[in-house]
């Protein structure tokens, strides 16, 4: 009876591990996603800045600001690429990290197996 409930409790700790898990990786996904699109949208401006600045320099003129837009807008595109990276190696990390606690849990309740078998082996022997 009591490893029944051993077996639930095991069930459920894998459950919430798997739903933690899913959670951690939807949650990065998302994150993903909208650096992606971030970083779509920087390139998209920074080739509308690059044509802004081919034309003025076919006219003879300089275009200093869009120089310096362009620069910010590559910084924020590469500072968005860091910030992915730094997720990524998260995330990489914590599923690292996820086997050993798993195998920390199992070894808990075969432990708690264990124990509960020899109380029952007590009980019956009483």
């Amino acid at each position: 009876m009591f490893s029944y409930y051993l077996e639930v409790s095991e069930k459920r700790i894998n459950v919430s591990i798997l739903v933690l898990i899913s959670v951690l990786v939807g949650t990065e996904s998302a994150e993903v996603n909208i650096l992606r699109e971030a970083c779509t949208s920087l390139k998209l401006k920074l080739e509308e800045e690059k044509l802004v600045l081919a034309a003025l320099k076919q006219s003879g003129q300089m275009a200093s600001a869009a120089a310096i837009t362009l620069q910010l807008e590559v910084d924020k595109c590469r500072a968005a690429r860091v910030f992915h990276e730094m997720n990524e190696k998260k995330v990489r990390e914590m599923m690292s990290e996820l086997p050993k606690k798993l195998q920390k849990v199992a070894q808990k309740a075969n432990e708690a197996k264990s124990l509960a078998q020899a109380a029952q082996a007590e009980l019956l022997e009483a």
